[in-house]
């Protein structure tokens, strides 16, 4: 962003904390369209000392109003719970029941391993177990766009199996 954000923009750079995606995706956007600090708290309809504290890392991003992260997907022009990913409000294992997904993830890996198209591409399985699980979940929807099955369909073909 211009003049009034430099600062903040540089110390940024060498920070590293939650939401801190969300926040970046939003300097970016406010550099690219020649805005101020100013005008994306208008956007997010929050204020200026607001939104100046959760870019510096002192206020936590999660604690937006829903309205605020509703006003970001539309300036971002992405979903909403895709903000919420990024706000780190949320992970990918979430979308899941808690007690299924590492079960479902050896599932995905077991068929990627099998799938001719896939099985030069996975992790190895020491690899594989030592992957965060938003990893492994990332990677199983890639598996799942691609054409392979879907985590439910997974699920369903292991309990009649077992």
């Amino acid at each position: 962003m211009n003049n009034e954000t430099d600062e903040t923009s540089n110390s940024m750079k060498e920070k590293n904390y939650p939401g801190i995606r969300l926040v970046n995706m939003l300097k970016k956007r406010a550099d690219r369209n020649n805005e101020v600090m100013s005008d994306v708290a208008a956007h997010l309809g929050i204020s200026l000392p607001y939104l100046s504290a959760i870019f510096r890392g002192v206020r936590p991003i999660s604690g937006m109003s829903r309205e605020a992260y509703v006003n970001a997907a539309r300036y971002l022009n992405l979903p909403v719970a895709q903000i919420y990913l990024l706000a780190d409000v949320m992970k990918l294992s979430d979308f899941y029941a808690e007690q299924d997904a590492a079960g479902v993830c050896e599932r995905i890996h077991d068929a990627m391993s099998l799938d001719p198209k896939w099985a030069g591409y996975i992790p190895a399985t020491s690899t594989w177990t030592s992957m965060p699980m938003s990893v492994k979940i990332l990677i199983g929807l890639l598996y799942e766009a691609s054409g392979g099955p879907r985590f439910s369909e997974l699920k369903s073909a292991s309990e009649e199996a077992g």
